[in-house]
């Protein structure tokens, strides 16, 4: 019961925003992955956005798969200065990288 508690705690402390101030200066890559992990709400609502006009194409596992992998990069490139929610830049790209995989799957000659 500790645990449950301590982990809703450890989630409501957490702040998106010092946590990239402090990913920025050290690029550690355990506070990429808990940025992306806090995130990942982006990725999952973007497939299921997009489930039905890409399901004879990919799973939805895939779909999901490749808004992470875009989440990481999402992280790793943003750049506060342009003065845009980290969520907004994240989405469109999101949104625009499960459109190019599922490009890829419909090959035609």
């Amino acid at each position: 019961m500790s645990q449950v508690i301590d982990k809703k705690n450890a989630q409501s402390l957490f702040d998106p925003k010092q946590c990239f101030d402090a990913y920025w200066q050290s690029k550690d890559s355990e506070l990429r992955n808990q940025l992306v992990l806090h995130y990942s709400y982006i990725a999952k609502s973007v497939a299921m956005q997009m489930r039905g006009i890409f399901s004879r194409y990919a799973q939805i596992e895939d779909i999901v798969q490749q808004g992470m992998i875009t989440l990481i990069d999402c992280v790793e490139k943003f750049d506060p200065s342009k003065e845009v929610k980290f969520e907004s830049y994240a989405f469109m790209r999101v949104k625009g990288a499960v459109s190019d995989f599922v490009r890829k799957q419909d090959w035609v000659p």
